[in-house]
């Protein structure tokens, strides 16, 4: 059985507006706590605080967005190559 796909949005509301995002990844583990205890060990983890959602089975998509801190940039890319927007 495969690990189930998580996403991973973190922030940090003491920054300035327009500066608060500061990235997010996909990840795999059995839960929200291991999904960001493997970001941490990816070094995709840029501290803040962390939104953690399961990714809906299929979602996922292409490989090249998973395991790595994504930009906003990336985020967008992401969200054209699986149909998202």
């Amino acid at each position: 059985m495969e690990l189930p796909w998580w996403y991973i949005s973190y922030a940090d509301g003491n920054r300035p507006a327009g500066s608060q995002w500061l990235g997010a990844c996909f990840v795999r583990a059995t839960d929200a706590e291991g999904a960001i205890r493997e970001a941490w060990r990816r070094g995709c983890n840029p501290g803040g605080e962390a939104i953690v959602v399961r990714a809906p089975a299929g979602l996922v998509g292409p490989r090249k967005f998973a395991r790595r801190l994504l930009s906003r940039a990336d985020v967008d890319a992401y969200d054209e190559a699986v149909g998202v927007i």
